[in-house]
């Protein structure tokens, strides 16, 4: 990779980086790995919300 590539590729990088949507998400993450109860609660969240989802598939 040429060096123009790289820093153009850099630049990207931090752009994105910074952006506040990806820093709240970074946050999520964080809490995510320093307490990993909540996320198994995730877990449980995501499998009762496709049951929910598949039941109201049904009915509709």
């Amino acid at each position: 990779m040429n060096q123009i590539t790289k820093n153009k590729a850099d630049s990207l990088n931090q752009l994105i980086l910074n952006n506040p949507l990806i820093q709240e998400f970074k946050k999520y993450e964080k809490t995510l790995r320093e307490h990993p109860e909540l996320l198994s609660l995730e877990d449980e969240i995501k499998q009762e919300s496709q049951i929910i989802l598949k039941r109201r598939l049904l009915v509709n």
